[in-house]
C-alpha cells in the first residue's frame, strides 16, 4: 500500500491559480450533508459563469458561440462530492482534489484499496479513508460532458450551434449480448443524410468494410446508431455531419476555477469556506488524461494566460 501512497502522490500538482476577473463560481446549491466520521460529506452542484472574452478563457474552443446568460456570461455546472473536516485541529488547511476520470476516482483505489460498485455520490467507497485521516479535505468534481448519472460524476456544458464532421466508434468484444445499436455523443444533423457512412474492421489495423447506406440508420433524433442484425466483435466507425457541440473546453475552466474559489472565494458566497482555514490551499491529483488535464492548467499559467495570486 505504501508503494502505491506513493506513485499516487506523485501525479499532485498544487494548483494556486486564481483568475483576473469576476468571480466564477456564483452558486453552490447543497443537495445532502451527512455525517461521515472525522468530516462531514457534502453532496452538490457547482454552477459557474465566465466571460467568455477574458483572456483566461479565449482558448476554450467555441466558447464565444456558446448561448449567453443576460449578463453576457456562459454558464456551466458540475457534480461536487466533498468532504469536510469537523474540526481544525488535526486538519492541514489542505484540499485534496481529484480531477475524476470519466466521473470517477482513481486515486481512492490506488491509496485507500476502495472498490466502487455503486457510483452514486451518496455510496461512493472511501477504502480506508487515508487521505481523511491525514486530515485533509477531499473533493471530487466532475468535467466531462459525455459522463451520464450512473457512471459518476456529471457534467453540463452549453451547446454550441457548430456543424461539421464527426466520427464516433464503438467497439464490439462479444463477451455480451449482440447489440443493435450504439450511441454518439454528437447528434446526427440529419437522421437521413445520404452521405454518412458506416465501416466495420475486425482488427484495429485490419482494412475497414464499409456498410452500404440502407443497411443501417440512426435512430430517431440522430443520436444513436443502429444495425438491425446486430454489431459483430470488431471496430466499428461512423462518419457524419453534426450539428450542436457541448463546450467541453468548460470542463477544464470548472476544475480552474472550483480550485480558485476554494482558496479565494467570491463576494456573496460561503458554502464551503465557512471556516477559511481548513481550505487554504488546493493539491490537484490527476491520473492518466486527468494528470494531462493538470498539465495543461500549469502551462496555461506558465504562459501568463491567467495570474498566480494570492
Amino acid at each position: 500500500m505504501s508503494i502505491m501512497r506513493s506513485v499516487g502522490a506523485a501525479a499532485l500538482l498544487l494548483l494556486l491559480c486564481a483568475l483576473d476577473a469576476a468571480p466564477e463560481v456564483v452558486r453552490i446549491d447543497v443537495v445532502r450533508r451527512d455525517d461521515f466520521g472525522t468530516h462531514e460529506r457534502i453532496i452538490g452542484r457547482v454552477h459557474f459563469s465566465i466571460d467568455p472574452t477574458a483572456k483566461a478563457n479565449r482558448g476554450i474552443a467555441d466558447v464565444t458561440l456558446a448561448p449567453r446568460n443576460a449578463a453576457g456570461r456562459v454558464e456551466f455546472s458540475s457534480d461536487l462530492l466533498f468532504f469536510m473536516p469537523k474540526r481544525e485541529d488535526g486538519a492541514r488547511g489542505t484540499v485534496f482534489l481529484e480531477v475524476v476520470n470519466r466521473g470517477r476516482d482513481q486515486s481512492l483505489g490506488l491509496m485507500s484499496d476502495a472498490r466502487q460498485r455503486d457510483l452514486s455520490p451518496e455510496r461512493w467507497d472511501m477504502g480506508d479513508r487515508f487521505v481523511l485521516t491525514q486530515g485533509f479535505a477531499v473533493a471530487f468534481l466532475g468535467w466531462q460532458f459525455d459522463v451520464r448519472p450512473p457512471q459518476g460524476l456529471t457534467f453540463e456544458a452549453p451547446v454550441a450551434p457548430v456543424r461539421g464532421v464527426v466520427r464516433a466508434s464503438y467497439v464490439e468484444d462479444g463477451a455480451g449480448p449482440r447489440y443493435s445499436g450504439f450511441g454518439v455523443q454528437y447528434c446526427a444533423r440529419d437522421a437521413a443524410q445520404p452521405n454518412a457512412a458506416l465501416t466495420f474492421r475486425s482488427a484495429i489495423d485490419g482494412p475497414a468494410e464499409t456498410l452500404p447506406r440502407s443497411a443501417w440508420q440512426f435512430a430517431p433524433g440522430g443520436c444513436a446508431v443502429q444495425l438491425p442484425g446486430g454489431f459483430k466483435p470488431g471496430l466499428w466507425e461512423a462518419v457524419y455531419e453534426a450539428e450542436g457541440s457541448p463546450v467541453a473546453g468548460l470542463g477544464l475552466a470548472a476544475i480552474r476555477d472550483f480550485a480558485s474559489y476554494l482558496k479565494f472565494g467570491a463576494d456573496g458566497l460561503v458554502t464551503l469556506r465557512e471556516r477559511p482555514a481548513l481550505v487554504r490551499r488546493v493539491l490537484g491529483f490527476g491520473y492518466s488524461q486527468s494528470a494531462r488535464l493538470l498539465r495543461v492548467l500549469e502551462v496555461a499559467r506558465g504562459n501568463g494566460i491567467y495570474k498566480l495570486t494570492g
